[in-house]
């Protein structure tokens, strides 16, 4: 494994806070995390290629982890981004399939965001929509979450834990995407301002859905 993926090898050894890692070891929550994985699987019909694409964004959604100085054990502050880097790099090196490549990215900077769902902003709800393309491509969002409940599940004590967060973000992306465009035209919103006015609308309906998440607690 060293010599294969080193990026994989040196998260063996490396702690998380036991508050939310019981396992501690980052490299075997990966490993955890791809079990977690298969399991949501079977109740999941998936293509083959999306599979893989999973279960390969789960090996890399923490390989940033593995760059954090020892000081600084067992917190890692920035790994999502670092993970980002160290995927499309890793992607590149491998000559990893488009899919494969951009499922990972994504993954690996945005899985903290999924498990923080229900403490964003609804602005910042509306960013990681757009990072995920969901209107334009709405197949990214249910592997996106699959990763990220994986990521949650995997973790020692924790394995059926439930993921509301999955929920609430399928939630948003049905109320973002139910904003029409049309009546804005109409209105005689166009170009950049009709983009604006669409942005602004489509985050006052996430936060009507968060809204009525906290009426629900």
């Amino acid at each position: 494994l060293a010599a294969v993926f080193p990026e994989l090898d040196k998260l063996f050894g490396v702690p998380q806070p036991p508050k939310h890692h019981p396992e501690i070891d980052t490299g075997i929550h990966v490993m955890l995390t791809l079990q977690a994985a298969l399991n949501l699987m079977q109740t999941q019909p998936l293509e083959k290629a999306d599979r893989v694409a999973i279960l390969f964004a789960l090996i890399c959604h923490d390989l940033g982890k593995g760059m954090t100085p020892e000081h600084k054990w067992p917190s890692h502050p920035g790994h999502e981004s670092i993970s980002e880097h160290l995927t499309e790099k890793l992607c590149t090196r491998l000559r990893a399939p488009n899919q494969v490549k951009r499922l990972g990215m994504l993954v690996a900077n945005y899985h903290t965001h999924s498990h923080r769902a229900f403490e964003l902003k609804p602005a910042t709800v509306m960013r990681l929509l757009e990072a995920l393309d969901v209107m334009r491509r709405p197949d990214t969002l249910p592997l996106f979450l699959l990763a990220c409940e994986a990521d949650a599940r995997g973790r020692t004590g924790l394995e059926h834990r439930d993921y509301p967060q999955a929920d609430y973000i399928r939630d948003c992306t049905t109320a973002a995407r139910q904003v029409d465009a049309k009546p804005l035209v109409a209105l005689g919103f166009k170009g950049e301002t009709l983009g604006i006015e669409l942005r602004k609308r489509r985050i006052l309906a996430i936060r009507d859905v968060k809204n009525a998440y906290v009426k629900e607690q």
